[in-house]
Order: C-alpha cells, then structure tokens, then sequence
C-alpha cells in the first residue's frame, strides 16, 4: 500500500506479479476487472490503473480513496486473479481455494475476516463487505 508513489501522485497500491506472463489481452482483462470494482464500490471508475514491466515481472498499481487502501489492495488481487481464471478455468481452478489457505496463519486472519472469491457476484460483494470494515477500523 503506498500514499504517494511512482505511478501517480494520489493515493493507491500497487502488486508486483512474477512468473506470469501478463499479455495485452490479460492486462486489459485486469483493467476491466479493476473498473468493475471500482464502479461496484462507488469509487471513480475512471481513476489511474497502471500496468508497468519491471526487470522481474510486472507492477499493476491502481489508484484508490486514501482510507480505502486495503480494499484497494484486495480489489487489485481480486482483479488479476479473476482475469487469469477466465483465462484458463482449468489452470486456475485452484486458485479460490488457495487464496482462501494465504489469508489464515495459525489459525488467525491475515488481512480479512471475509474469504476470499474469484466469482464476480461473490467478489464484489465482498469487496463491499470489506470497504465497510475498512471504514470500522
């Protein structure tokens, strides 16, 4: 989560992805997830969503409300992992479940107390869900 940073001067987040080949096609698909999300959560749709190479991979930052940052970061990992499964279904088909598994260590919450989802409908809902947390904390 960064306040300032080097994709645009708002605030926003930023996720570095590595060994996975982020083509045009999957970038757009990334953006549209984003726009999605962003439209879902009565955020500005239109606001900055950057896909940069690096020397190891790629940086998808997206600009968000400042006190919405960790949702921002979730809507981000929601927005690539939803493009890479409709991508190849099959590849991907674990990928729920092991997002699910990165959120709880030792039994205590990581980063949220909603699991996680790939499906759209589920997603954004709980995106919401999150966004109304985030304003409790």
């Amino acid at each position: 989560m960064v306040a300032g940073n080097r994709f645009f001067s708002s605030a926003g987040v930023a996720l570095d992805v590595i060994r996975i080949d982020m083509d045009d096609a999957l970038v757009a698909d990334w953006r549209r997830n984003v726009v999605r999300a962003r439209a879902h959560l009565g955020w500005d749709p239109d606001a900055a969503c950057v896909a940069s190479d690096g020397l190891d991979g790629m940086s998808l930052a997206i600009a968000a409300p400042p006190h919405r940052l960790r949702t921002a970061m979730e809507v981000n990992e929601w927005a690539l992992c939803a493009a890479l499964h409709d991508r190849d279904p099959l590849h991907w088909c674990g990928l729920r479940d092991a997002l699910r598994a990165v959120t709880h260590r030792d039994g205590a919450p990581l980063a949220s107390p909603f699991p996680a989802e790939i499906e759209p409908v589920a997603a954004l809902a709980r995106l919401a869900r999150l966004a109304v947390a985030e304003d409790l904390c």
